[in-house]
């Protein structure tokens, strides 16, 4: 039986992406577990695809007949912050360079109280999106990428180190969100590649960048006032996939988050918890249990000595 603590959140899609198969986008995700929060630490500094999938595979319940690989990717983002929010914490901080003083700074956000862009009711945001190529003048249909379309990115480009670098990859990358060119869904993707690079630059920046209007997901752009100068500035908080592993962390950093579990894992164990009950216990609660074990025991102190003092 699973005795998991599952929160039910709402995609920023909305599962209008979905084909029927995740009504109104609700899924169902229970925060990491000791044991994946210190692999997670362990492998931040070098995080992989199959760690990210990992991590998300396991805590995550999607509708019957709905499989992970159909998330859009904006949706596996929201996803892994709100994991990250729920089980490690929902702060992120960052460095951050003004572009009037140039001076540095850290900068601190809290993730889960940025905004969510959702899709409105207008047709217009419905899949396939028809974009119309000012100078060729084709219609190419296009549609967001999923899960699966990142793991044949990441597979295409490992394939081909050296064979056009990171050009061919982003040109493999975009001819994935293609649909069709003129009505033909039965372009081979090599094909489809070869009309993206004989675009002229006008019709492949329309190609590029006209899907990105109706993109679901967090809105990263926050406004960030320098403490040097207090310039207020437009910024666009950087969130790689590191972020979601916290590959921000140090090295003396990780060590000491490290070094913390064990620390809580040796109190718990001393306070009657077994060992192999605390590795599957959520991350959160583990430090939650730790918090009333000791509240609990400096009430006793205190009782004591009270009764000794009369």
């Amino acid at each position: 039986m699973d005795t998991r603590n599952w929160i039910e959140i709402q995609l920023p899609s909305l599962g209008r992406y979905y084909s029927g198969k995740c009504p109104d986008g609700r899924i169902e995700i229970t925060p990491w577990t000791t044991a994946q929060e210190e692999t997670i630490i362990r492998h931040s500094s070098n995080p992989e695809g199959s760690l990210v999938d990992k991590m998300i595979v396991d805590n995550i319940r999607l509708p019957d007949e709905f499989e992970y690989g159909d998330l859009l990717l904006t949706d596996q983002h929201f996803v892994l912050m709100k994991l990250r929010a729920i089980s490690l914490t929902c702060h992120y901080t960052v460095d951050f360079t003004c572009d009037a003083c140039k001076k540095a700074s850290q900068q601190t956000f809290d993730i889960d109280t940025l905004p969510v862009v959702a899709p409105d009711d207008e047709e217009e945001w419905n899949e396939p999106f028809e974009v119309f190529l000012p100078d060729s003048k084709k219609l190419v249909k296009m549609r967001h990428l999923r899960v699966r379309d990142q793991k044949a990115i990441i597979d295409w480009g490992e394939k081909r180190p050296g064979e056009g670098g990171s050009t061919d990859v982003a040109i493999f990358q975009l001819s994935r969100k293609i649909v069709s060119i003129e009505g033909d869904e039965n372009l081979h993707y090599m094909e489809t590649m070869d009309w993206i690079r004989n675009l002229i630059k006008i019709d492949y920046d329309v190609l590029r960048t006209w899907i990105q209007e109706y993109e679901t997901g967090i809105d990263t752009t926050v406004t960030v006032t320098c403490p040097h100068c207090r310039t207020e500035t437009p910024w666009a908080i950087p969130l790689s996939m590191g972020f979601f592993v916290l590959s921000e962390l140090t090295s003396e950093q990780r060590l000491n988050w490290l070094k913390k579990i064990e620390l809580e894992t040796d109190y718990l164990v001393e306070s009657g918890y077994s060992w192999s009950d605390i590795r599957i216990m959520e991350a959160s609660r583990r430090r939650r249990y730790v918090d009333i074990n000791r509240e609990k025991q400096e009430a006793r102190r205190r009782a004591r000595e009270k009764a000794l003092n009369g």
